[in-house]
């Protein structure tokens, strides 16, 4: 007999063990692993979202100096004093010649000056005269037989931005050159009288876009029409192939690709002046590197907690085992077998809705909360038993504590609430009488009620400047001829005790506070609502 009380023993708590194993720890880490996962994946799409702000900024502050460079080629070239001058200067006293020359020369350093962005610039007329604002190695007749001299006749567009590597375009010994070419009309816009081409400084320029980072790493560049890097040499080269997919695009497009075994994020925004992209690129795993290094660190704590949790539940079944008699143990195994699936839900849930509240204060950054929480939950074992999401204790308890009666006699319950701060403008045991006292109203007008279905809301929300505490019953609906009478002193429709205190000093109490009462009633049934100022006087 006593062997098998022994082996029944083991059975027993080795059974116990499994529960607790297949119950509580499974889903506790299966948890942690689908919280991480949803949190890496919330994290990715953040990242990408910001990559996008990102470029799209830095687009439009490029957008804005190459505008500025425009707005500068343009004015002058489109002035009609320069056109006039041109078109008149053959026909001019050789004096007034030599004033227009002055004068060109004049606004062109005044164009390079009141511009950081253009460093040199450079007027050319069909009659073969060159103006400069300083030392330019560039030959008339070399730019009369290049390829610029005639994309510019042949283009629609007076306008051209290209950038030359070698120097072959414009037929000239400087390699890698960024230029906008601007065409010079007669009076009449007939025919073309000379050219401005303005040259880019490439290190202003290239600072607009080169120093800003995405994440650790990564750049962003220009490309050209052709997919070949522009202005600046970039660390992160993307293989053609893998950007013809996307080149057609006209708005930013933003893709994740492969490149030698490693995924990137691309984003491609195309510049239509100059027929190029602005490209950023930047390793996808680096976009949430950190975050997934912290969540890690996380997850590694909630594991040890939840291994804890499951020692101690151990422990606590061991001390049982050894307290109780051996008569108190078999009837305590009886009522584990009829109740442990029961109970063990329950214990998951608790501990899930602890471990989650546990995780979000870490990721908060609030170790010291996280740690007060769990010694809460270690001490007190409490079961949340309504979450009203009122944020005061103290209220929450004499709420659940006031209608729970009220689901005996079938009531049904809703509660609407925001979260209250932590003071409030009225004294919190005040407002607990009051609350509970028009609840308990309410609950026995009900009770006492005809009807099939009965229903009690609580309701506390803000309006205006004011917190607005409302309950309501749909049935008996209050008579017209006592409404204006029933916060009148001494007034009582029952004198029945489960009805608390009357409605006179409910008042009296909202008085004290600051506040106001008042009845409103519709279809919906009876509101008693309280008003409180958002802050005291």
């Amino acid at each position: 007999m006593e062997y098998t009380v022994i082996t029944n023993k083991k059975k027993l708590t080795i059974f116990v063990v499994i529960l607790l194993i297949f119950f509580i720890i499974i889903p506790i880490f299966l948890n942690i692993f689908i919280v991480y996962k949803h949190t890496l994946n919330v994290i990715k799409k953040e990242k990408i979202k910001s990559m996008e702000q990102l470029i799209i900024k830095t687009f439009e502050s490029l957008q804005l100096t190459i505008d500025d460079i425009e707005n500068s080629v343009t004015e002058f070239a489109t002035s009609m004093g320069l056109r006039k001058s041109l078109q008149e200067y053959y026909n001019l006293k050789p004096k007034y010649q030599r004033s227009i020359d002055v004068y060109i020369e004049k606004k062109l350093n005044e164009i390079s000056k009141d511009n950081p962005y253009i460093s040199r610039i450079v007027c050319i007329t069909e009659d073969d005269r060159i103006y400069t604002n300083g030392i330019v190695r560039l030959d008339i007749n070399n730019f009369k037989l290049s390829q610029v001299y005639s994309e510019i006749n042949l283009n629609t567009n007076d306008m051209l931005w290209d950038y030359d590597f070698t120097g072959q375009k414009l037929n000239s010994n400087l390699e890698n050159i960024f230029y906008i070419v601007h065409k010079i009309k007669d009076v009449n816009n007939e025919f073309v009288l000379g050219y401005l081409i303005a040259y880019i400084d490439l290190d202003r320029f290239k600072n607009k876009y080169t120093n800003i980072k995405i994440a650790e790493t990564g750049e962003i560049y220009i490309i050209n029409n052709d997919l070949k890097p522009i202005i600046s040499k970039p660390n992160y080269k993307v293989p053609k192939e893998k950007l013809k997919d996307i080149q057609k695009a006209e708005t930013l497009v933003i893709n994740t690709i492969n490149i030698e075994d490693e995924n990137f994020v691309i984003s491609l925004m195309p510049i239509s002046e100059f027929k190029g992209y602005l490209i950023g690129v930047v390793p996808l795993e680096e976009l949430y590197c950190s975050t997934k290094k912290a969540l890690k660190g996380s997850n590694i704590f909630l594991s040890v907690i939840g291994i804890i949790l499951f020692l101690w539940i151990l422990i606590v079944i061991y001390i049982i085992s050894k307290l109780v008699s051996e008569k108190e143990m078999t009837k305590y195994r009886l009522y584990l077998s009829e109740e442990m699936n029961e109970k063990l839900r329950m214990y998951k849930h608790d501990f899930m809705n602890h471990l989650q509240i546990i995780q979000g204060l870490l990721e908060l950054k609030k170790p010291d909360r996280a740690y007060e929480y769990l010694n809460n939950v270690s001490k007190e074992g409490k079961l949340i038993k309504q979450n009203c999401a009122i944020g005061i204790p103290e209220l929450e308890a004499a709420i659940f504590t006031t209608i729970s009666k009220a689901k005996e006699y079938g009531i049904d319950i809703k509660i609407e609430s925001q979260e209250l701060p932590e003071e409030l403008p009225v004294n919190l045991y005040d407002l607990i009488k009051i609350l509970v006292n028009l609840i308990k109203n309410a609950v026995y007008a009900l009770k006492n009620a005809q009807g099939n279905y009965k229903e009690l809301v609580i309701r506390i929300f803000s309006e205006l400047d004011e917190i607005v505490f409302e309950v309501s019953n749909n049935v008996p609906i209050i008579p017209m001829e006592i409404r204006d009478r029933i916060f009148e002193k001494g007034f009582s429709s029952d004198n029945k005790e489960e009805k608390g205190l009357g409605l006179y000093i409910v008042k009296q109490l909202v008085n004290k506070n600051g506040g106001h009462i008042e009845l409103k009633v519709d279809e919906k049934g009876n509101h008693f609502l309280v008003y409180f100022p958002m802050l005291k006087n």
